[in-house]
């Protein structure tokens, strides 16, 4: 199957990909793995469920290749058919995450816009994400390391649509992630690297949004205490 995606042979590939899924429904989905990562069963990380799923996401993923701009409906349809094959599992959803963010930067380049209602279907995807029981315990960082790349996602996403409360309350949850001495290690790097006191700063700014000053203040207290020489909270 990599071999098929790798081709870049578009047309050729998304042939061999439908040929594929005949052939799956003929014989039945043999193929129920137990959860893997970066070994055969795995692409860029992602777990598959069976090979149906794993099918829709590699033409996904090329419709996506081949343009977002011209093949943006096909990349998500094809998103749509992997997350019905197991609506539980969070990979697959991160990666539609991603197709949305992608799409909405190739349409604020292509307009200048800001596109508000792709930051909406970011949110829809984040909560499900997060709404999902266990469903991050594939990952290695933690247990809850796909719900923490949803929270951050979401943090980012509500902040462009001045949603502050929400962002407030993504930010405290992914700080319930940090159990690290170092205030500025990262807690994670997706979408965005976020150290504690990063969220810290976010909060204040989220804050000052809301007119909620001395919550705004006592965040940047807190900063200047791990950080007692930081510009931005000294500013």
């Amino acid at each position: 199957m990599r071999e098929i995606y790798e081709s870049k042979d578009y047309d050729k590939a998304f042939e061999e990909f439908d040929k594929l899924l005949i052939l799956i429904r003929e014989q039945g989905d043999i193929l129920k793995p137990k959860p893997v990562r970066d070994g055969d069963l795995g692409w860029t990380g992602t777990v598959f469920d069976n090979l149906t799923q794993k099918v829709h996401f590699f033409k996904s993923s090329l419709y996506a290749e081949r343009g977002l701009g011209q093949y943006f409906k096909e990349a998500m349809l094809e998103m749509d058919k992997a997350i019905q094959a197991n609506p539980e599992n969070t990979d697959i959803w991160l990666n539609k995450i991603n197709h949305f963010n992608e799409w909405r930067q190739a349409k604020e380049e292509e307009d200048g816009g800001k596109h508000p209602e792709l930051w909406m279907e970011i949110i829809k995807s984040c909560d499900k994400v997060l709404s999902i029981k266990n469903g991050s315990t594939l990952r290695n960082l933690s247990v809850n390391d796909n719900h923490l790349v949803a929270l951050n996602w979401k943090q980012v996403a509500t902040g462009e649509v001045e949603r502050w409360e929400d962002m407030i309350e993504s930010l405290k949850n992914i700080l319930r992630f940090d159990d690290q001495e170092n205030p500025n290690k990262t807690i994670t790097n997706h979408p965005v690297p976020i150290t504690r006191i990063k969220a810290l700063m976010l909060i204040s700014e989220a804050s000052h949004h809301l007119g909620r000053l001395s919550e705004a203040k006592k965040h940047l207290l807190e900063v200047q205490r791990l950080d007692p020489y930081n510009e931005i909270a000294l500013e």
